[in-house]
């Protein structure tokens, strides 16, 4: 074999070593380009879903007639402000974005009773009645006043979302994926509800 097939042979393993690494190099970066994109694409997505929550706040009632009648008993009402307090409990719902959400549920976690509303537009408000707790420490009688909240809701995109209790936010594309994110209990609740409404 003479030095110029050996130079050609050569030649042609290193274009071909040079054309794999080459395509190895664009396909590494066409795949960062794609995961770039899919990445933007989910932001974008959850841009006004990131920007929705919801949760409970207990206010101490100090003045014992501000308790609605029926909370407290005779002994409690006489105590009150020493060893029993009574707290007003509120539900805060918050729209960060500068448009509404649409068919808000608000499930207390480990509860079956559901608050809904049509539209929450942008801003922070109370919604609801307010529930009272009584602390009675002379009966060791002490409630848990706050739940923590689990809110689903549509955003202006048609996107169903579920923000569970603990925070986490999840895109939910069936009835079953809504009630599962929503919790157990919640679930359970609606299963019950929709075999009475077959019924």
């Amino acid at each position: 074999m003479e030095i110029t097939d050996w130079i050609a042979a050569i030649s042609s393993v290193a274009s071909l070593v040079v054309a794999v690494l080459a395509t190895a190099i664009a396909w590494a970066v066409h795949r960062r380009d794609v995961k770039r994109l899919k990445n933007a694409e989910s932001a974008a997505e959850r841009a006004q879903a990131d920007l929705i929550t919801a949760w409970e706040t207990a206010y101490r009632v100090s003045d014992v007639n501000e308790v609605p009648e029926g909370a407290l008993d005779d002994s409690q009402k006489q105590d009150y402000g020493t060893y029993v307090y009574a707290t007003s409990v509120v539900r805060t719902l918050v729209n960060r974005s500068n448009q509404p959400v649409y068919e808000v549920k608000i499930n207390p976690e480990g509860a079956t009773d559901v608050f809904s509303l049509d539209i929450l537009p942008p801003g922070e408000q109370e919604v609801g009645f307010p529930r009272y707790a009584v602390t009675d420490y002379s009966k060791q009688q002490v409630n848990n006043n706050e739940r923590l909240l689990n809110i689903s809701f549509r955003d202006v995109a048609g996107n169903w979302w579920v923000r569970e209790a603990r925070g986490a936010l999840k895109k939910v594309t069936s009835e079953e994926e809504h009630d599962s994110a929503m919790g157990a209990t919640y679930q359970e609740g609606m299963r019950l509800y929709r075999k009475l409404k077959a019924d």
